[in-house]
C-alpha cells in the first residue's frame, strides 16, 4: 500500500513538472510572438532583421552552446548574421533572399548537427517550420485539460439558451409597442454592433495571416522539429567512390572496364580535337580579333551562342562524371583516360572564358542588365563545377562530394553577390556608358527607389539618350523619360510621407535616398 502511494506521488510530481515545463513553453511562445509582432507588423526588412537574427543566435547559444562549435553551424551562423547586416546596409532583394536562404541553412545544421551538406541542411531548415508547428500544436492539445463528457453541459445549455431566446422575443415585442423603449434598444444595439465591428477591423485577415505565419516562424526557428530524413540519407554517403565487386552471375553483363576505358578514351580524344578547333576559333575571333560576321547581331552572338556553349559544358561534365562514377576510378590502366579528361576539363574552362568574353562584348554594346550579370556568375559556378570534377577524378571523389562542394560554392557566391548593391551599380555603369553604348533608358527607370537620386542628378543625360522603341501601353500617363522620372520621385515622396514604418524598417540605402530628396 505504501509503495502504491509512493508511486502515485511520483507520477503526480512528474505530471506537475511537465505541466510547469509546458506552461513555461507557452509563456515563451507568447513572448516570442509579441516580439515578432513588434518587429515586423507594418514593417519592411531592415534593423528588425538584424535584431531578429541576434535573438535567434543568442537563443541558439543559450540552448545549444556546445553544438554551436560545430564548424558548419558556426560558419553559417556568422554568414547569416552578416547577411542581416547587408539587409540593413543595402536593403536589396538579393540581400533579403540570401538572408532567408542562409537562415534555413543555419537552422538545418543546428537542428541536425549530423548533416554533412547544404543540400540536406536547407530542406531540413525549411521543413522544420511546418513540422515543428504541427508537433507543437499536437503537444499543446495533449497538454490542455480535456473537458469531461457530462450531461451537465447540455443541461447548462438548455438552462441558458431557452430563457435568452424568450427574453429576446419580448424585447422585440416591446420595441414595437413602446417608442421610448424602441429608441433605447436601437441605441444599445447600434453601440453593441459598432463595438463588434471595430473589434473585427482590428482583427483584419492580413493581421490574422501575419500572426499565423508568426506562430509558424517562432516554432520553426526556436524548436527542433526532429527532421532526420535528410541527415539519415547522408549517413551512407561518402566523399570517396567505393569500389564495388561485380557479381559473377549477373543477369545483364556489363561492359568490361577495359572496353569501357577504350570507348571513353576514343570519344574524349575526338571531342577534345573538336573543342580544340572551337576554342582556337573563339580565341582568335572573340578574344583578339573581334568583329561581327555579315548579318550577325550582338543578340545572336550572345543569346544563341552562349546558351549552346553552356549546354555543351554541362553535357561534357555529365559525360566525365559518368565514366568516373564507379570502378573506372580503380582501373590500373586508366592514365590515358585521366589525361584526356583533364584536357577536356581545361578546354571547357577556356570555352567558359570565351562565353564570358561574348557576354562582356554585349555589355559594352548595350550596358549592364541583371541577366548579363547572372550569366557571368553562372559561368563562375560552371568553372567551380569543373574544378570539382578535376578533384573528383584526381582524388577518386564521389558524386556526393561534388554536390557538397558545389552547394557550398553556390552559398559563398550568393553571399559575395549580396555584398554589392547591384541596382546602383547597373544604373551608374549604364549612365557612364551612354555616349558609347546603346542604353535602354526605360530599363533604367525600372530599378528600385534607391536609384532615384542618381537618375535625378543625371536627368539631362537620361533625356539625351538615343531614342529606343517604346510601347506607350507600358505607361499611358507619360511619353518622356523625364515625366516618368518626375512621377516616380513624386510617388516616392508621397509613399514616404504616408508610410507607417518606424526605425525598425530603417536601412542605409533607403535613408540616403530619403535624405537626398529632403
Amino acid at each position: 500500500m505504501k509503495r502504491e502511494n509512493d508511486t502515485n506521488n511520483t507520477v503526480l510530481t512528474t505530471n506537475i513538472q511537465n505541466q510547469t515545463l509546458n506552461s513555461t513553453h507557452v509563456g515563451l511562445t507568447i513572448l516570442a510572438l509579441m516580439g515578432y509582432h513588434l518587429l515586423f507588423w507594418h514593417e519592411s526588412f531592415g534593423v528588425n532583421t538584424l535584431l531578429f537574427t541576434a535573438f535567434i543566435l543568442g537563443w541558439s547559444v543559450y540552448k545549444q552552446g556546445k553544438t554551436m562549435m560545430n564548424k558548419s553551424i558556426l560558419v553559417t551562423a556568422i554568414i547569416t548574421f552578416v547577411f542581416s547586416i547587408l539587409v540593413v546596409i543595402h536593403g536589396s532583394y538579393l540581400a533579403k533572399f540570401g538572408y532567408i536562404c542562409s537562415l534555413f541553412i543555419y537552422l538545418g545544421f543546428l537542428f541536425q548537427p549530423g548533416t554533412k551538406s547544404i543540400i540536406s541542411a536547407f530542406p531540413t531548415g525549411l521543413f522544420n517550420l511546418p513540422i515543428s508547428f504541427v508537433n507543437n500544436i499536437n503537444a499543446f492539445r495533449k497538454w490542455m485539460p480535456k473537458p469531461k463528457r457530462d450531461n451537465r453541459i447540455m443541461k447548462g445549455v438548455k438552462v441558458t439558451v431557452i430563457p435568452l431566446a424568450v427574453l429576446i422575443l419580448f424585447v422585440v415585442i416591446f420595441s414595437f409597442a413602446n417608442p421610448v423603449f424602441s429608441r433605447f434598444t436601437n441605441e444599445f444595439f447600434v453601440t453593441f454592433f459598432d463595438m463588434i465591428a471595430r473589434f473585427f477591423e482590428q482583427l483584419s485577415w492580413s493581421w490574422i495571416s501575419f500572426m499565423i505565419l508568426g506562430v509558424v516562424m517562432v516554432f520553426g526557428v526556436l524548436v527542433n522539429g526532429n527532421i532526420s530524413l535528410f541527415a539519415n540519407y547522408e549517413k551512407n554517403s561518402s566523399d570517396f567512390v567505393v569500389r564495388n565487386k561485380r557479381k559473377k552471375f549477373a543477369i545483364i553483363k556489363r561492359v568490361g572496364l577495359k572496353e569501357e576505358n577504350k570507348t571513353a578514351v576514343i570519344m574524349m580524344v575526338l571531342i577534345n580535337l573538336l573543342l580544340l578547333l572551337i576554342n582556337a576559333i573563339d580565341v582568335k575571333w572573340i578574344w583578339f580579333d573581334f568583329r561581327l560576321s555579315e548579318g550577325q547581331t550582338y543578340s545572336q552572338l550572345v543569346h544563341q551562342g552562349t546558351y549552346l556553349l553552356i549546354l555543351s559544358i554541362l553535357i561534357s561534365m555529365g559525360i566525365i562524371f559518368y565514366y568516373f562514377r564507379k570502378n573506372q576510378n580503380f582501373y590500373t590502366k586508366n592514365q590515358k583516360l585521366k589525361v584526356v579528361a583533364y584536357l577536356w576539363i581545361l578546354q571547357n574552362v577556356i570555352l567558359a572564358i570565351s562565353v564570358a568574353i561574348r557576354n562582356i562584348r554585349y555589355i559594352e554594346q548595350y550596358g549592364l542588365t541583371y541577366k548579363r550579370i547572372g550569366v557571368l556568375f553562372f559561368l563562375v559556378m560552371t568553372c567551380v563545377g569543373l574544378i570539382a570534377l578535376f578533384l573528383k577524378i584526381k582524388n577518386k571523389k564521389s558524386l556526393f562530394y561534388v554536390l557538397k562542394f558545389n552547394s557550398w560554392a553556390l552559398y559563398i557566391l550568393l553571399f559575395v553577390m549580396a555584398t554589392f548593391n547591384w541596382d546602383i551599380i547597373v544604373v551608374r555603369y549604364n549612365l557612364s556608358m551612354s555616349e558609347v553604348a546603346q542604353i535602354d533608358k526605360w530599363y533604367l527607370l525600372s530599378f528600385s527607389d534607391k536609384t532615384l537620386p542618381i537618375l535625378h542628378v543625371n536627368r539631362e543625360k537620361l533625356d539625351e539618350f538615343s531614342e529606343n522603341s517604346y510601347d506607350d501601353s507600358r505607361d499611358s500617363r507619360s511619353n518622356t523619360t523625364i515625366e516618368r522620372l518626375n512621377r516616380r520621385i513624386s510617388d516616392y515622396k508621397y509613399q514616404k510621407h504616408t508610410s507607417k514604418e518606424t526605425f525598425l524598417s530603417w536601412n542605409y540605402a533607403d535613408d540616403q535616398t530619403s535624405k537626398f530628396f529632403k
